[in-house]
């Protein structure tokens, strides 16, 4: 795949001259005479301390702190007072939000998609882009990051994406770049016309329409009513500024869509059933008197959370962390869900076992053509019981694919029918592991090294890109050293059995004793 290199693009301001503290007083203005309760927090830069207790939260989140304004850098959300759990920390009214078609947003309720076959993550980015410039939301934009310095966004050159080094990573950058392009191309047609022929100006309508991609992206909330109906996705400030958090969010968004918040075109195809927000964490929403427009989006607290502490929430739950880089510019430390692709699909799986697994005489153990055909029968399944399936994936702990360890079970009963199929299955994927490990440019000590080089010696784009690959990296790691641990743990009951044989103590109760011993190891 080809990587196009976009051009930098950064949002027009209406006040760029305003301090960060001008720009969060102005924010803050806005805000309140839209309706919105956020008395007992604040938008702020971080402090030193601040940065140490997000780091040692294990939260790196930068998709505010990455922008070219220096007045930027550590900005974040933070609680002025204590909050027990459960408590309402702040609420947004729909009418401070931007949204799609279907909700009562002051913005994009009702409007047309800006093309045919336009995304959700497009729809509302027409609305912003359409904002700006707009002195009523000028508070607003001027408070959003001016450039999202992230591999999806346009501002990596093919080098700095190159060295992501994880195959499945470039390919999605590469593809979400060619396919933002051809929306940027029909957006330039549709605001400037086919006959224009000012290059500056089409490139600055360009750069804005990526730019108002790339927010939308990476702080959109998207809420499906229940009973079905199209997915909307909204923008809604304040919660749009608070930073992630793999693990321990201190908050999470929760909002509720009733019958009166939906377009009126869009109530007549629902009918008269209720709407209410499917969100990732179930909460008590604002008990308040919601305002004439509707509802709110309200911020509750996980847990206690502490005055002065910043408020983090979770962006997507027991999500991978390829979409907070490639679409966000962070890593986020160490996140427990994060997985690597080990095969593109499942044929690609079967294929690869059909290669790998050979007779003493060289001879193939299964037959390609059955491999694969068994590979095409269970996608076949997965896309109609589990659309949702991406390609396999290997975890921490050795979380892999539900499919592909099924896949491989099959081949290993046909294979050597007298041995574990779960047990040869892992030891396939370990060997994948090892494979892939030894096809990076360079390997986890080198990573390392890399990444504890001095400040300044490189880039941040090539600090980011480092640790994203040394985490891929870990995992396939991790399977290895999983799988030494359990040889270690098996000669030292072996040993350990044959010592208590050989000191007299009886073969018959030395196996007991062993088996016992394996029973628990096998448990643990």
């Amino acid at each position: 795949l080809t990587v196009v290199r976009l051009s930098r693009h950064d949002a027009p301001r209406a006040s760029r001259s305003l301090s960060m503290s001008g720009v969060v007083d102005a924010f803050a203005a806005w805000l309140t005479s839209h309706g919105a309760s956020f008395d007992a927090v604040e938008l702020r830069d971080a402090t030193a301390d601040d940065a140490a207790r997000r780091s040692a939260a294990n939260d790196a989140d930068d998709d505010d702190d990455v922008c070219h304004d220096g007045w930027q850098r550590g900005r974040g959300v933070f609680a002025r007072a204590d909050f027990k759990k459960g408590d309402v920390v702040a609420s947004v009214p729909y009418a401070a939000c931007i949204g799609t078609a279907g909700l009562r947003s002051v913005v994009g309720s009702g409007k047309p998609p800006p093309f045919d076959g336009a995304t959700p993550a497009e729809c509302l980015a027409w609305q912003l882009f359409q904002i700006v410039g707009d002195e009523r939301w000028a508070p607003y934009v001027d408070a959003l990051p001016a450039t999202i310095d992230a591999p999806c966004s346009g501002c990596w050159d093919h080098g700095e994406i190159a060295e992501l080094q994880i195959g499945d990573a470039i390919a999605s950058v590469a593809v979400a770049l060619g396919k933002d392009l051809k929306s940027a191309r029909r957006v330039v047609v549709i605001v400037e016309g086919d006959d224009c022929d000012d290059d500056e100006k089409k490139k600055k309508t360009h750069e804005r329409w990526l730019w108002a991609l790339s927010c939308v992206r990476s702080r959109a909330i998207g809420l499906t009513p229940d009973g079905g109906g199209a997915k909307q996705v909204m923008l809604v400030p304040l919660v749009d500024m608070l930073n992630h958090a793999h693990e321990d969010a201190s908050v999470a968004w929760s909002s509720a869509i009733d019958d009166d918040d939906v377009d009126a075109d869009e109530s007549k195809s629902k009918s008269k059933t209720k709407t209410k927000t499917k969100t990732k964490t179930k909460t008590k929403t604002d008990a308040t008197e919601p305002p004439p427009a509707g509802g709110r989006v309200t911020l509750v607290a996980r847990r206690d959370i502490a005055a002065g502490e910043e408020l983090l929430i979770t962006y997507s739950e027991k999500s991978p962390t390829d979409p907070f880089t490639l679409r966000m510019g962070f890593v986020g430390g160490h996140n427990p869900h994060d997985s690597v692709q080990i095969f593109v699909n499942l044929p690609h799986a079967a294929g690869w076992y059909a290669d790998t697994f050979k007779s003493e005489g060289g001879e193939d153990l299964v037959d390609r053509a059955v491999a694969m055909h068994v590979a095409e029968q269970i996608e076949a399944s997965i896309r109609t019981f589990a659309p949702e399936e991406s390609a396999p994936r290997l975890g921490y702990g050795g979380q892999c694919s539900e499919y592909l360890v099924t896949m491989f079970e099959r081949f290993n009963k046909e294979v050597a029918p007298e041995e574990d199929p779960h047990a040869l299955a892992a030891h396939a994927v370990r060997l994948r592991c090892e494979e892939l490990l030894l096809s990076y440019p360079t390997n986890l000590a080198e990573d390392m090294e890399l990444l504890d080089a001095p400040e300044g010696s490189s880039s941040r784009r090539f600090k980011l890109a480092v640790e994203f690959r040394l985490r891929k990296k870990a995992i396939l790691q991790h399977m290895l050293m999983a799988a030494e641990d359990v040889a270690e743990e098996e000669a030292a009951l072996a040993a350990a059995a044959k010592a208590e044989n050989g000191a007299g103590g009886g073969k018959g109760r030395g196996r007991e004793k062993e088996k016992e011993k394996k029973k628990g190891e096998g448990e643990r």
